[in-house]
This record gives structure tokens, sequence and C-alpha cells, in this order.
């Protein structure tokens, strides 16, 4: 079954792991978003095939820019499956 794990350390600093797990072959979206709803980052955004899968956040936007403290949303998209949670970047 997709699935999508809390990020750990939460809250972080200066990086957090998200572990995801996919049933099929699926083309994947992992997005960063920030309290306002406003895009950050994309960290996955490609075809992958099943299994367990992890992908890590340093706390940058998409141009290599350090992001400010605060609440952030990660969000996957992946086949039918959507799913988002909640992460905290200490500074």
């Amino acid at each position: 079954h997709f699935s999508l794990s809390q990020n750990y350390p939460n809250p972080f600093n200066p990086v957090t792991t998200f572990y995801y797990n996919l049933p099929v072959k699926t083309f994947v979206n992992i997005t960063i978003y920030d309290l306002a709803g406003s895009f950050v980052k994309d960290l996955v955004k490609q075809v992958e095939f099943p299994g367990l899968k992890s992908v890590q956040w340093n706390g940058t936007n998409n141009i290599g820019r350090p992001v400010s403290a605060g609440t952030y949303f990660y969000t996957i998209e992946a086949s039918s499956y959507r799913k988002t949670n909640k992460m905290i970047l200490l500074k």
C-alpha cells in the first residue's frame, strides 16, 4: 500500500528525512509548501519503482537558498494517493 511517514527528526535542523512506500511503479511528486501554502521545493518528481524509499530535505528552496524557521508541509502524490504532513524547521 502507499504510505508516507512523519519526517524524522521533527522539529529539525538542518536536515530531515521522509520515508514513503510505493506498491507499484508510478510517477511520484513530493513537494514542500510553507505555512501560507506557497510552493517551496520539489523533492521528488519522477517515475519510481515499488518499494520503501527515502528522501531528505535540507531546509532550502528550489534555488538552493535557506528558508526561514517555521512550519512547513510536505505532500506526496503518487497514482491516486495523496497525503500531507506537517513539520517544523528550527534555527
